[in-house]
């Protein structure tokens, strides 16, 4: 192993600085946090460029520095560098790895060490050493591996480590970590019970000191999405900028080359097609028939871009279980900026008068709601709902038994018109229903016990 680009990459273990200044506070951490003493491996699940590595970075920082780990028991490894990644293929045990780079054998552990390896569905070969390494010590060894392939690693974790781990989805940006905000999804407290409804004027005002930040905020990732570095990005031609380069390095390249696509062309035009759809519900021999395609390849670059995680299916809620998965699903592009990147449309003009500035809308909604259920650990799952009569709720949200349904809106005033869906679903579903909610662009207030809240309070 090349010890100076494993010094390179730990610049804790000289005592160097290695933590920027003004990072964006993940919420996810504190959960990941609370469970790093246990020996099972934390497994960080996310689409590339959403903040995995530089949240393995925040978290090693906060080991040090508000936990007192020793910086010499915390190893990083990333596999996205090649000759790291050449490096670990040469080396038949863990065990070998260890003597190199803490000096001594793992039968010879006394302190708990912490081993951080980025990636890491990029050297398959490493999921059996790790199991085997886990075997012989996993109470006095902590393992944090990250990757972006969740059909990849599910595949090999199922093979190798059954039982050993514990996942956790990280995803771009919430807009509630762009403005500091401390309080968790108030959707989901509802939901759980933790806020009254009549307490939301109260929670409102403690709120709106940052809402100029948040109209803001909210248009832009409208449009370009909530990816860490085209957040970060000052100037929009250098968000539109680094977006083409994430198609090419991501979508395009890393994609292709993980799930062996062969005719680029029309794996690009499926995506294209797919990323163009999203928040529609998937027709797949109508795709097809569009395309010129079969169906099978459609389906196939479909699952791929689910098991990337470029788009999240959302099931039909019916009654019967066996339903929900036979009815055709929506699908949820992990990113607006995707979506600016295929139609080539940055302009919020442009996509009111277009009419999918509602899409996009709804897709950020539904994504944020994501992005707190996994931050959580929230049991709650989620689906879309569509009466034979045509009739659809944007989204529905099963905690346990009960039910709470979510209709979203791109517009700043609503009225009884806008929550009829809403109260029909409700009266399908009297006995199991808890909470109906409508997310616009307006203040919170109530619309016959439907309550309406802006983005910003989601």
């Amino acid at each position: 192993m090349d010890i100076t680009l494993f010094g390179e990459m730990n610049p804790w273990k000289k005592n160097a600085s290695f933590l920027p200044r003004g990072l964006v506070s993940r919420k996810i951490s504190g959960m990941i946090l609370e469970q790093i003493d246990k020996s099972l491996i934390a497994v960080l699940l996310g689409p590339r460029r959403s903040g995995k590595s530089t949240l393995l970075w925040q978290i090693i920082d906060h080991l040090i520095n508000r936990e007192g780990v020793n910086p010499q028991q915390i190893n990083y490894f990333s596999f996205d560098d090649i000759d790291m990644r050449a490096d670990f293929k040469s080396y038949r045990t863990f065990d070998e790895v260890f003597q190199l780079v803490c000096g001594q054998r793992l039968s010879q552990l006394k302190e708990k060490t912490y081993f951080f390896i980025d990636e890491v569905q990029k050297v398959p070969e490493f999921f059996e050493v790790l199991k085997i390494a886990y075997d012989q010590l996993g109470r006095n060894i902590k393992f944090v591996i990250s990757g972006s392939a969740s059909l990849e690693i599910a595949s090999r974790v199922s093979e190798a480590l059954a039982g050993r781990v514990d996942y956790y989805r990280i995803h771009p940006f919430q807009l509630a970590e762009l403005r500091n905000q401390d309080s968790d999804s108030i959707v989901l407290d509802i939901i759980k019970n933790k806020i009254d409804k009549k307490d939301l004027n109260i929670v409102q005002s403690q709120l709106l000191g940052n809402y100029s930040d948040y109209i803001s905020n909210m248009n832009q990732a409208l449009i370009y999405g909530l990816l860490p570095e085209v957040v970060l990005c000052k100037k929009e031609e250098d968000k539109k900028h680094y977006l083409r380069n994430y198609r090419i390095s991501y979508l395009d390249k890393d994609i292709r080359t993980l799930e062996q696509i062969g005719n680029l062309d029309e794996y690009v035009r499926v995506m294209d097609s797919l990323i163009l759809n999203m928040s529609g519900i998937l027709n797949l021999a109508e795709l097809s028939r569009q395309l010129g395609a079969a169906v099978n390849t459609v389906k196939k670059y479909t699952s791929v871009l689910q098991g990337t995680f470029v788009l999240e299916r959302l099931n039909c809620y019916q009654k019967n279980l066996k339903r929900r998965i036979i009815k055709s699903p929506k699908l949820v592009l992990f990113d607006n900026g995707l979506y600016s990147l295929s139609s080539n449309i940055y302009s919020l003009k442009q996509l009111e008068n277009t009419g999918m500035v509602g899409r996009l809308f709804e897709n950020l909604v539904i994504n944020e709601i994501f992005k707190h259920i996994d931050a959580q650990d929230s049991r709650i799952e989620a689906y879309y709902w569509r009466a034979s009569s045509g009739i659809e709720v944007d989204l529905i949200l099963e905690n346990g038994r009960e039910l709470s349904a979510v209709e979203i809106k791109y517009k700043k005033n609503v009225d009884k018109k806008d929550i009829a869906h809403l109260k029909k679903f409700a009266a399908d579903y009297p006995k199991v229903i808890k909470h109906l909610f409508l997310i616009y662009n307006g203040t919170y207030r109530l619309v016959d016990d439907v309550i309406c809240l802006p983005l910003w309070m989601v």
